[in-house]
């Protein structure tokens, strides 16, 4: 093959695997033959605290003078509203797990009770 269509292949690939990270839509995303990557919740709070400094910065100034600006401030806004979203999802999941694991311990729930594994949990 072409040297040059194997690298647009490969760049688009991964310029779309990038994209679905950074989507923040789902707390984990499976690459075929290359394994099951998930959000590091510390990472997470530091870029949303590092969006919320940006948001306190623009705060201060009354008026956005420039809509290129205000743009700016709403995809922060946007972005900070889907990071909170995926953090309280992964504390969703961590509490069900937990919960699972008690009832375990307890001999409540046996493994049939669980039912079949889903991909994306």
């Amino acid at each position: 093959m072409n040297s040059e269509l194997v690298d647009i292949i490969v760049t688009t690939y991964w310029n779309d695997v990038r994209k679905e990270l950074s989507s923040l839509n789902s707390s984990r995303i499976t690459i075929p033959n290359f394994g099951i990557f998930t959000i590091r919740t510390n990472k997470l709070k530091a870029i949303r605290f590092k969006y919320q400094g940006y948001l306190d910065k623009k705060s201060k100034i009354k008026e956005a003078k420039t809509f290129k600006r205000y743009a700016y401030v709403y995809d922060a806004k946007e972005y900070i509203k889907r990071i909170d979203a995926i953090l309280e999802f992964i504390e969703q999941e961590k509490d069900r797990k937990f919960k699972l694991i008690k009832d375990r311990t307890n001999g409540s729930i046996t493994k049939s009770d669980l039912g079949s594994p889903d991909a994306d949990s």
